[in-house]
């Protein structure tokens, strides 16, 4: 190199600004990890209140949220169930993330705004006639839709709903209800005996009988009624094949014995029963390509000793999800209303612009392909190792079987979750409430939308931010309206709830956006400090009375982040 290049070279160096040194989070970290410390169980063979503790922390210069944990995914002995136990809270254990799983649903909804395939304007009688009906406005917005704003009811209040569809799904009594129906229509039946005396009389084949059967008025009826109870497990364009196929199994069954009266006549009923559970067998093969819910089968083995096809295992999609509604709660942007509904039907909405007929693949191309690490998933559709699922606890009502009533003497006895069936939970809530994922994925997910515009432009992310205004929601398994001391949730945006911590030596309000999720054994919480713009995300393998530790923590973590940044003081006291 010649001399004057060389020196070029060297001032050219000595000219660029030298790369900022990042923080020193240590101390931070160390304060948060006390501060779980404090909540979770320490020592194993006590659940506690709190059994353990997973936390993730995304800085905004860091790459990669930073995990914390404390405590036990499982801290009992070890048992036939559990031959590894006690089991520690790792940081590679997924948790449900319960309704965070709304964070990514609007998100998507404003994405596809953006590309200028909706408006937040649009009716749904415009984008998704096919579900209004009288519970269903056809003047709501998708707008209103995302801001809970739109009166729809949720399915999760409704009584036949919750005591016999999400969990069971169908039996064969309800197939023998809906041939029923059909049976005491005198007119069909009429047609159908009528018909079959001629075809009698003139010693009709069985083509023969086909052929002319069809021709009914009351055959095509029928079909359509069978073919609408098969779709109760799948939506009709997907996997439509075997459901036509169990629906003309049915009819033909009802042919070959002359459409004999259900109520009278055992025999039917005894085949009806064992085609249904036959057809439901293959069903269920089938769609394992699809579903797939490992330890179903062994729990079912271990509980109950009968082959898992003598249980009902709901598949519940969202055309039949939103049938189970009550009568709306108020006139579309005239209340607010916490409804899940309005989530499964904002997922209705992206499924239909995407072609996608569980939103799997678009979800990991569009969000879960841009986390690290991505052990991210949406339950039901998306199989996932059940190992790697940490126990979440509580007390459910029917804690041992799931077609029992909880008989137990022991009312205050927390069950572990994971020996539940979990395909009806996830294929429920489904865009509303199934992801399953580690924390430290979710909070760099809070960091991605809303500490850059890789998720959103600035735009959407101010009108993802449009809250209602609430008083004081923070929620717990009794109800709305237990405060809790230097934090509260008072606004709901587009699937984003506003949170506020009040720093305790000066009184400032820090704001935070985010979401309170749970599931039948987790409790969440993500957030983003707006200020500091840090992304977190806390989970509690407990549902229950664990839900104001959860707003405890997220409190403390604000706390110490706040004052960390400020220069001061990491304590957290009230």
């Amino acid at each position: 190199m010649v001399p004057a290049l060389r020196w070029f070279c060297v001032l050219l160096f000595a000219a660029l600004p030298l790369r900022a040194q990042s923080p020193d989070y240590a101390p931070l970290l160390a304060e948060l990890q006390k501060i779980i410390d404090g909540y979770a169980q320490q020592q194993p063979g006590d659940l506690g209140v709190v059994p353990g503790v997973s936390a993730a922390v995304r800085f905004p210069t860091e790459d990669r949220a930073m995990p914390l944990v404390s405590g036990y995914s499982n801290p009992r002995a070890k048992t036939d169930t559990c031959l590894q136990c006690p089991i520690k809270m790792r940081p590679d254990l997924m948790v449900e993330v319960g309704s965070v799983t709304k964070t990514f649903t609007s998100a998507l909804l404003l994405q596809y705004q953006e590309q200028g395939f909706l408006s937040m304007d649009d009716t749904l009688q415009e984008v998704l006639p096919q579900v209004v009906n009288e519970n269903i406005d056809g003047s709501i917005t998708l707008f209103q839709t995302l801001q809970m704003s739109s009166g729809i009811d949720t399915f999760k209040g409704n009584t036949t709903y919750s005591e016999g569809g999400a969990w069971k799904g169908f039996s064969s009594e309800k197939a023998e209800q809906t041939v029923k129906a059909i049976d005491d229509d005198p007119a069909l039946a009429k047609q159908w005996q009528t018909a079959l005396k001629i075809l009698r009389r003139k010693r009709a084949t069985g083509e023969q009988k086909k052929k002319r059967l069809r021709k009914l008025p009351a055959y095509q009826q029928q079909l359509a009624s069978l073919r609408q109870f098969a779709r109760t497990f799948h939506r009709d364009d997907v996997q439509l094949a075997p459901l036509e196929a169990m629906a003309e199994a049915g009819l033909q069954l009802l042919i070959d014995l002359d459409f004999a009266s259900v109520q009278n006549n055992e025999q039917l009923k005894k085949k009806w029963s064992l085609l249904y559970q036959n057809l439901l067998i293959r069903f269920n093969q089938l769609n394992r390509v699809y579903f797939q819910d490992q330890g179903l089968n062994d729990f079912l083995v271990r509980t109950t000793k009968k082959p898992f096809y003598k249980q009902t295992v709901a598949y519940r999609m969202p055309y039949n999800t939103i049938g189970y509604i009550g009568a709306p709660t108020s006139e579309p942007g005239q209340g607010w209303s916490y409804t899940n509904t309005d989530y499964v039907i904002a997922g209705m909405v992206g499924q239909t612009i995407a072609s996608d007929p569980f939103l799997t693949y678009t979800f990991r191309e569009r969000f879960f392909n841009k986390l690290n690490p991505v052990t991210v998933y949406l339950g039901g559709p998306e199989p996932y190792d059940l190992k790697l699922l940490a126990t979440g606890w509580s007390k459910p009502d029917k804690p041992d079987k799931p077609d029992k009533p909880d008989k137990s003497d022991k009312p205050d006895k927390i069950y572990d979750q994971k020996q539940w069936s979990r395909m009806g939970f996830y294929t429920s809530y489904w865009t509303a409430g199934s992801m399953v994922s580690t924390t430290d994925n979710i909070a760099n997910w809070m960091h991605l939308l809303f500490g850059t515009d890789e998720i959103l432009t600035e735009k959407s992310q101010e009108e993802m931010g449009t809250f209602y205004d609430l008083e004081d929601q923070i929620p717990t398994d009794n109800g709305v309206g237990k405060k809790i001391p230097g934090i509260s949730w008072d606004g709901y945006g587009l699937g984003l709830m506003r949170f506020m911590v009040t720093m305790p030596s000066t009184g400032k309000k820090v704001e935070l956006w985010g979401y309170w999720g749970a599931t039948r054994g987790f409790n969440n919480l993500a957030a983003f400090i707006l200020e500091d713009k840090v992304g977190l995300m806390i989970t509690i393998n407990r549902r229950g009375e664990a839900e104001t530790d959860g707003f405890e923590m997220l409190r403390d973590f604000t706390r110490a982040i706040v004052n960390y940044n400020d220069g001061k003081t990491t304590s957290t006291a009230q």
